[in-house]
């Protein structure tokens, strides 16, 4: 999560397999039995959003605390539920992409066939 600037924003670590430093106006959320993509989407809802920027303080440079950020109050179900939320939201990622890719490819291959046939116009 950035600290200041655009504080609040947030977003996953991909892994890496090698030690990672982070920016000095970043701060990492880790936490005990709970599933980081579940952590994720629960802050992305509209009231997740709500809570971090009631703990954003400053007009011009906006800012926010490692302390504000432990204090933000989290809902979260059991570990198993949480786990089954991202299993979710894996398949649903991957079927996006395939769609994606799909159409990407579809609408490609309709580019070529107007170029062989003369039919692109600048």
């Amino acid at each position: 999560m950035n600290k200041i600037g655009s504080a609040g924003d947030f977003w996953i670590m991909p892994f890496l397999n090698r030690p990672v430093s982070l920016g000095l106006n970043q701060l990492i959320i880790r936490l005990k039995n709970l599933n980081t993509k579940y952590l994720y989407y629960y802050l992305s809802t509209n009231y997740g959003k709500a809570m971090i920027n009631a703990s954003i303080n400053g007009a011009v440079t906006k800012s926010i605390t490692k302390s504000a950020v432990k204090a933000l109050p989290l809902l979260y179900p059991n570990l198993e539920l949480q786990n089954k939320f991202s299993e979710l939201i894996n398949l649903i990622e991957k079927q996006k992409n395939k769609s994606t890719t799909t159409n990407a490819n579809n609408l490609f291959q309709t580019l070529i066939q107007k170029a062989f046939k003369g039919e692109l116009v600048q």
